[in-house]
Formats: C-alpha cells, sequence, structure tokens
C-alpha cells in the first residue's frame, strides 16, 4: 500500500488537491486571456512535472530515490552535449553518482555530516572549474551533490522503520518532501510574476539579468506565507520555526538559481536544453532544488528532529 492511500494522510491529498486547481485556474487564465506563447508553455508544463512528482511522493520512500536517479540522467544527458566536459565525463559521472550511493552504506548518524561537507566542497570545487572554463563538470558537480541529499529523504526511516512509524515519523518525512517541492516550485513561480510585475531593480545583472530585488522579495513572501500555512495546517513545528524555514528555503532557492545562471552565461547559452517547453532544461527547472534540498535535510534533522 503506498503512503497516499494510507490512514491519516488526508491533509498531504488536501496540499495536493489546492495545487492541481490552482494549475487548472492557471491554465484556464492564460488560455482564456490569450496570453503570450511563452507564457503559456510554461504554465502548461507544469502539467508534466506535477504528475511526477506526485508519483514519487505516492510511493515514498523509494519513488523519492527513484526520482533522485531520474533527475541525475536527465542531468548527465544535458551536460554530456557541452564541449566544456572533461575527457572522461562519463567515467566521472558514474564514479560521483556510485559514491554518493555508498554514503547510504554508512549509519544514519554520518550521512548527513559527511553530506554536508561534500556539498561544501562541491560549491568551492564549482568556483574553481568555472574558474577553468571546466563548466559542464562544475554543474554536474553541483547538481549530483545538491540532488544527493535527496537520497537522504527516503533513508530517514530505513533501518528503524518500525519503530519510526510508530513515532509518526514516516508522516512527517512525506510531509517535509511534500513541502520541500512544493516551496520550492512556488517560490520560483512567485519570483518570476513578482518580477514582470514590479521588476525594476536588478539583484545580480553581472549573474542573471532578468532577476530583480522585487522579484525576489515576492519570491520570499509568498514562501513566507506558504511555509506558514501548510506547516501549522500539518502541525509540523511552531510559527516562529516555519517563518524562519521559509526564508531560508527562499534564500536558497535564489542562491541556486544565481549559480546555475552564471554558469550559463559563461557557456553563451539561455537554456541547458529545451526539454521542457518554456522552462529549458531539467537543470533549468531544479536549479533552487539543488540548494533549497541539503537546506531541508539539515532542518528536518536538527530543528524538526524527525530522523
Amino acid at each position: 500500500m503506498t503512503p497516499l492511500f494510507s490512514e491519516n494522510l488526508s491533509p498531504i491529498l488536501v496540499v495536493f488537491a489546492y495545487l492541481y486547481g490552482f494549475l487548472a485556474l492557471s491554465s484556464a487564465w492564460v488560455w482564456r486571456l490569450d496570453c503570450r506563447a511563452s507564457l503559456r508553455l510554461q504554465i502548461f508544463a507544469w502539467w508534466r512535472i506535477f504528475p511526477i512528482v506526485t508519483l514519487a511522493v505516492m510511493f515514498f520512500p523509494l519513488g523519492i530515490g527513484a526520482l533522485f536517479y531520474f533527475l541525475t540522467g536527465l542531468v548527465w544527458r544535458e551536460l554530456r552535449v557541452y564541449p566544456a566536459e572533461p575527457k572522461h565525463f562519463t567515467s566521472f559521472c558514474g564514479f560521483t553518482l556510485v559514491g554518493y550511493s555508498l554514503i547510504l552504506l554508512l549509519p544514519q548518524s554520518v550521512q548527513l555530516p559527511v553530506q554536508s561537507i561534500g556539498f561544501a566542497l562541491a560549491i568551492f570545487a564549482y568556483r574553481i572549474l568555472i574558474s577553468y572554463r571546466q563548466i559542464a563538470t562544475a554543474c554536474w558537480l553541483l547538481a549530483l551533490t545538491g540532488l544527493g541529499f535527496l537520497l537522504t529523504v527516503p533513508h530517514w526511516i530505513t533501518d528503524t522503520a518500525f519503530t519510526a512509524a510508530a513515532k509518526g515519523y514516516e508522516l512527517a518525512n512525506l510531509q517535509l518532501v511534500v513541502l520541500l517541492f512544493v516551496l520550492t516550485a512556488l517560490n520560483d513561480v512567485a519570483q518570476f510574476i513578482s518580477g514582470k510585475l514590479f521588476g525594476k531593480h536588478y539583484l545580480a545583472a553581472t549573474l542573471s539579468p532578468n532577476k530583480t530585488w522585487q522579484g525576489a522579495l515576492g519570491g520570499v513572501v509568498v514562501t513566507l506565507c506558504l511555509a506558514l500555512l501548510i506547516g501549522n495546517y500539518w502541525q509540523l513545528a511552531s510559527s516562529a520555526s516555519l517563518l524562519l524555514l521559509g526564508i531560508t528555503l527562499a534564500i536558497a532557492g535564489i542562491i541556486g538559481d544565481l549559480c546555475l545562471s552564471y554558469a550559463k552565461r559563461q557557456l553563451s547559452i539561455k537554456d541547458f536544453s529545451q526539454l521542457i517547453p518554456g522552462h529549458g532544461g531539467i537543470l533549468d527547472r531544479v536549479d533552487s532544488l539543488i540548494f533549497t534540498t541539503p537546506v531541508m535535510v539539515l532542518w528536518a534533522q536538527f530543528v524538526f528532529g524527525v530522523v
């Protein structure tokens, strides 16, 4: 039996219902107003993205692990076409992926510190590789390291599955995964809409000419409100903790977007690929998730205490 068909999960189903309802209304709105083609493509593309995430959540925890491998496969497919890749790029990718998988064999108390150190080193190596024009390698390293934290999520409940389920951890873990995806996605959407409506002052023109302070602020405000609304509805934590979570996730998402935007400018490209109409490639879509995932994992262990 999959989690979404288990008992006491109606709150998660309610959030999913609101998300699909909001998407349906947005789709009808752009269709009725005959908006420009790019905006239609961006909104309609979510009908491809939402079902994939929904399936991953339905089959939690294995679905989240499968989603990670699916995303990294798409990342590899995207980055291997660029000339900045090293001579043995495929071998490098495979070695890194296997290395991160082996981390899961370590005790759970060790996994998070090891991954945290790895992520910090990856950010440092990213900047060095960019300076040497090894841009595809830098993007892969950052993407795989950040998405690697998704592998920690399913393993929050592995070794002590029955004990964790008895304490309600299984439900809490699933709620945090859903919250991670929802806040990350809607943070990006809110930044885009706020930037289009109110954007006047560039946030970092040399990194991303489309990012504005007004757009970033809109993303932070919406993320804060959603974190507070959904978190209180699910009774995950205090309002103060939820507000801080919203702030950190919003800022992490913005940083992730800027990092990958900088890499694209170095490659002189607009998007990593045309995989998702209106959005670009998979890295254009998960750039924020690369940074928000480790933030959520750290919060889950040290603040929410659900591991």
